[in-house]
């Protein structure tokens, strides 16, 4: 999220998309509102009002960034996930504040999807230090068949909104800190 302005006594949080390194709005220019479910005056929010082109220009600027990011290794992956735990950490507060006002969660209940998000970081940010594969039989006793984990590409997602912090940080951060399988209960996509 950007910088916040001041609006009455609460502060108003615009979030544009963040597509190759760089905020940029939706190319429509249109946003959204989100308010407080529980005071509908109250503008918590502004979000880019994104669409198809948006979302094409997001996963064309990850394809590019990918040979990038699969160069790190899975131990830097895990350290850059470590960071942004300790940067939700951080922001404890704030996160909490924010997920109550958008979502109408009760305060301590927003604490702890915080929490769990940190927690959440920080195991996965350790499980690019464990990162194996298998060796596997071979045909020829001279030949070394092994498995190797490695990323493999650009993933998208669309999470529920009750949890909208600790859901995308489930989803995003273990393959983020080492290359995961996908996972099996996924969704079917029409061809």
């Amino acid at each position: 999220m950007e910088p916040r302005r001041a609006v009455a006594d609460r502060a108003v949080a615009d979030a544009r998309n963040h597509i190759a390194g760089r905020w940029c709005d939706a190319r429509s220019g249109r946003t959204q509102e989100h308010r407080n479910p529980g005071d509908l005056t109250e503008v918590v929010s502004r979000s880019a009002d994104s669409a198809t082109a948006d979302a094409q220009a997001a996963v064309a600027a990850a394809r590019a960034a990918l040979p990038a990011w699969q160069s790190l290794g899975s131990v830097r992956r895990g350290e850059i996930v470590m960071r942004a735990a300790r940067l939700v950490a951080e922001r404890r507060q704030e996160f909490a504040e924010t997920i109550t006002r958008e979502h109408g969660k009760l305060l301590s209940e927003a604490f702890g999807e915080v929490d769990r998000t940190v927690d959440v970081l920080e195991y996965t940010a350790g499980e690019g230090r464990r990162l194996g594969g298998a060796t596997l039989p071979a045909d020829n006793p001279r030949t070394l068949a092994l498995t190797r984990r490695e990323p493999i590409g650009v993933v998208g997602l669309v999470t529920p909104w009750n949890f909208p912090l600790a859901i995308p940080a489930w989803k995003v951060a273990p393959p983020c800190s080492r290359a995961a399988p996908a996972s099996s209960s996924r969704p079917r996509s029409p061809r």
